[in-house]
């Protein structure tokens, strides 16, 4: 095997390798999960009431009480009379975000941050039948889509809100 000049080193190889090394650390840095502070502090552009746009007629209203907790409210009106409703959080605990779910006085269902990206989350539990995962996507500080799903992957209900 022939040696490689150092000169053919320095002009070639060096400027190559300085330039992967570059472009590993900009990826990894940009993929990179955000610290449980920083997913709670992006949360708040949650915070607010919005309505359906499309799709199944549903509300939520999100109020930001304090850096570790969100709270609120799940809805569907048919003409002034309430339909549906939920009780909801948001709640850091620990070094975990949990979803919460009030199912009445006593009982919730907890789903666990598993990602977070920017203004996108995924809370998942698998030991709920549905939904078994549910994200939140913040599009524009405006739009906010949500999806529940179970963990299979084979049900999928859509929500499509827009800030009122």
């Amino acid at each position: 095997m022939p040696l490689v000049p150092v000169s053919m080193m320095k002009k070639h190889i060096f400027p190559s390798l300085a330039k992967t090394i570059f472009l590993s650390m900009v990826l990894l840095v940009s993929c990179s999960k955000p610290t449980v502070d920083e997913s709670m502090q992006n949360l708040q552009s949650i915070n607010g009431h919005w309505e359906s746009y499309k799709g199944i007629s549903f509300n939520e209203v999100w109020q930001f009480s304090n850096d570790s907790l969100l709270e609120g409210a799940g809805f569907s009106l048919n003409k002034s009379d309430t339909s549906f409703f939920e009780k909801l959080a948001i709640i850091k605990h620990g070094d975990s975000i949990f979803y919460r779910v009030f199912l009445n006085s006593s009982e919730t269902v907890d789903f666990k941050l598993t990602e977070a990206r920017g203004h996108s989350w995924k809370f998942v539990n698998p030991n709920n039948e549905f939904p078994s995962i549910i994200s939140y996507e913040v599009r524009n500080d405006s739009l906010l889509h949500i999806s529940v799903s179970n963990i299979r992957g084979n049900k999928e209900q859509l929500f499509w809100l827009k800030r009122k």
